[in-house]
């Protein structure tokens, strides 16, 4: 594809240069054989998400029934964020970026319950102690998005040597609440609610941090709360062990594909 495309400064494949592109054709029986292989792989892949997609619905599942509907359960007493954690955001300045320095993580890079560093911009020593003296996250902490993709709520779980732009950061120094079960709560319809109840115009979504600090949150007891703790870290490692598994699978699949086509899997 690279060799045929136009050299500009976008690169371009013609309708005429795609057809001339030579295909390498196995016989039937061989590509019958090399469909065969990869399809079972792919479907060890599909099964090892589906078992990953099923425990995370488990997790939520037993939110609910240990705690009720957020919404609509008035079982306990709701107080504002802001009164049982610290609640703050990242930088709201656009420091100059640099090829190499600290990463300035935002919105785009929480991903799937994981901070995604792939395609992060990176920032000075200065800006980055700068930025971490009224924001500097700490293990324990919870980070979410406040623009466009709200929510996905993250507990930063290893030491971070980043800073945050855009991104709502709670530090608990209240015994009334877990980190958990505040992460389940706000990754639940309840943070829908709260957005519709707090809807603004424009076509960007936006959680002010005004909005997150008055968002009331249900305190059912402490002990209810570290049970549930329990049971996610319980279903965590098991999503761990899934999670190795997938990545094996997804690279096995990779090595099957190269060996396929480079004729190595089955020979005519």
């Amino acid at each position: 594809m690279k060799k045929n495309a136009s050299k500009t400064a976008q690169p371009a494949l013609s309708l005429g240069k795609i057809k001339q592109i030579p295909v390498v054709m196995p016989s039937l029986e061989t590509q019958k054989k090399i469909s065969a292989v990869l399809l079972k792989a792919q479907e060890l892949i599909d099964k090892r998400k589906a078992q990953i997609e099923a425990l995370d619905q488990l997790t939520q599942s037993v939110f609910l029934e240990m705690f009720g509907d957020p919404v609509t359960n008035k079982t306990w007493e709701r107080r504002p964020l802001k009164d049982i954690a610290d609640v703050r955001d990242g930088t709201h300045d656009s420091p100059k970026y640099v090829p190499n320095g600290y990463p300035l993580v935002t919105s785009k890079n929480i991903k799937n319950g994981k901070i995604d560093l792939s395609n992060v911009n990176y920032i000075s020593e200065e800006d980055f102690i700068n930025i971490n003296k009224r924001s500097k996250v700490d293990v324990g902490d919870i980070i979410m998005p406040m623009i466009g993709t709200i929510g996905n709520p993250i507990i930063v779980d290893e030491q971070p040597n980043f800073a945050i732009k855009n991104v709502a950061l709670i530090k608990f120094n209240n015994p009334l609440v877990v980190n958990i079960y505040l992460k389940y709560l706000l990754d639940s319809h309840y943070l829908d609610y709260i957005l519709n109840k707090n809807k603004r115009g424009g076509t960007q979504k936006f959680l002010s941090l005004t909005d997150i600090r008055n968002m009331e949150i249900p305190l059912p007891p402490r002990d209810l709360q570290d049970k549930f703790s329990e049971i996610v870290k319980k279903i965590d490692s098991q999503k761990s062990i899934l999670h190795k598994s997938l990545r094996e699978l997804e690279k096995n699949f990779n090595s099957l594909m190269q060996r396929a086509f480079k004729g190595e899997l089955f020979n005519d």
